[in-house]
């Protein structure tokens, strides 16, 4: 079911595959011949369109629009798994398309937003009942069951950032059946997994919740030197949020009054990034550092990662801005460099020709001459410090004109 609320339905029966579709306004349309006798899935993206999969030892691919109403009565064959094997797919919050076949090994394909798809990725071990699901961060789950064997439950793990899975083991005793899975994720975030045993013996089992609130902590002290040169914090951070509140990580430092400041609350994002916080207040002192995942009673569990921690002096300048981007070379031109950290002495240069007059205004804002007669180009701004740090220009200036030149054909 779509957010437009169409329906859309895919079965089989008598060796024979339909597709129907319920609209917007409730009337059901009349069953569409997909194919012979074969395995199925389908699946809504985030632009409402329904994807439906067949695989009769062909695997077939239709996009059907937001309507239901398929364009096509024949789906692209774009890869041939050569066994009427299991399928299964879900959808990602980006609008990526995932796809487990079954068939020996699972293997998992990707079809990106775009409309590429990526080569058979082995998820590992042999398939049995399985099922998948993907969490607003993008994690994909899979789950994988033999049925009547003492063979161990699998569940597979793949972060959206990742290129393998990771598999574990669920003991045997642990799973309520192994006959049918089903697996699927909530908007917290929380995964859900069905199992129908013998007898058709109904279980249902969730991930993990916080069991009470309270705080997860790591700290470390530092000695930050009274002369050093703006000393910052840095460290390398990601997050799975899965349904974590926006302010759950904190860092948080206190010097000689022994009251903790907090200096980040970010809300992270699944990708790793670089995240930094200035020390300048605590000069002289020795600090405790503290990063802190806070957990409250009920909510599923959060991940957090640090990596790269580091407390030291910033001596590369940044520059954002260079002003003004375009340059006359027939005559001396100022160009003013806005940024951060540039040094009180620099070396500016445009491209590799050194500037004249440098002056620096401040700490935020330099000034520089370039001479007339400068080669034209696209030339990058470059600041570097007396220790040899050196930071660029985001974007090139332009020195004189690109010009498009007409053709002339016989």
């Amino acid at each position: 079911v779509n957010k437009l609320g169409v329906v859309a339905v895919m079965y089989g029966g008598a060796e024979r595959t339909y597709y129907t579709y319920q609209s917007a306004q409730g009337v059901w349309s009349e069953p569409i011949y997909f194919g012979n006798d074969a395995q199925l899935a389908l699946a809504v993206t985030s632009d409402n369109r329904f994807h439906a999969l067949l695989n009769d030892s062909n695997l077939y691919h239709w996009t059907i629009p937001p309507t239901g109403a398929v364009e096509f009565n024949r789906g692209y064959d774009w890869f041939s798994p050569g066994t009427n094997a299991d399928v299964r797919t879900a959808a990602g919050a980006d609008g990526s398309l995932h796809v487990l076949l079954g068939g020996g090994e699972l293997r998992y394909l990707k079809r990106s937003p775009m409309g590429m798809w990526s080569e058979p990725q082995l998820v590992g071990g042999k398939s049995g009942n399985f099922s998948m699901a993907i969490d607003s961060s993008g994690v994909i789950h899979v789950v994988n069951t033999i049925a009547n064997s003492l063979e161990p439950v699998t569940y597979f793990r793949r972060g959206a950032y990742d290129s393998e899975f990771v598999r574990y083991e669920l003991p045997k005793e642990q799973v309520l059946g192994d006959e049918s899975v089903g697996l699927t994720v909530d908007r917290h975030d929380t995964l859900h997994l069905a199992e129908v045993g013998d007898g058709f013996s109904l279980g249902h089992r969730e991930s993990m919740r916080w069991p009470h609130s309270g705080l997860s902590q790591v700290e470390r002290t530092a000695t930050v030197p009274v002369d050093a040169h703006e000393p910052t914090l840095a460290f390398m951070a990601r997050a799975e949020n899965l349904g974590m509140a926006p302010s759950a990580f904190e860092v948080s430092i206190s010097g000689t009054d022994n009251t903790q400041h907090t200096v980040f609350s970010t809300t992270l994002t699944s990708s790793w990034q670089p995240q930094w916080v200035s020390l300048n207040d605590w000069a002289g002192q020795t600090v405790t550092l503290t990063f802190s995942l806070s957990a409250t009673s009920g909510r599923p569990i959060g991940h957090v990662w640090i990596d790269s921690v580091s407390a030291g002096e910033w001596l590369t300048p940044v520059i954002t801005e260079v002003i003004p981007s375009k340059i006359d070379p027939r005559q001396n031109q100022s160009l003013t460099l806005r940024g951060l950290n540039f040094p009180s002495t620099a070396i500016v240069r445009l491209g590799d020709l050194p500037l004249e007059n440098v002056q620096v205004v401040n700490s935020n804002t330099v000034q520089a001459t370039v001479p007339a007669g400068t080669a034209v180009g696209w030339h990058y701004v470059t600041v570097t410090s007396n220790q040899g740090h050196i930071g660029a220009s985001p974007t090139p200036v332009e020195v004189g004109k690109h010009l498009f030149m007409p053709i002339v054909r016989r």
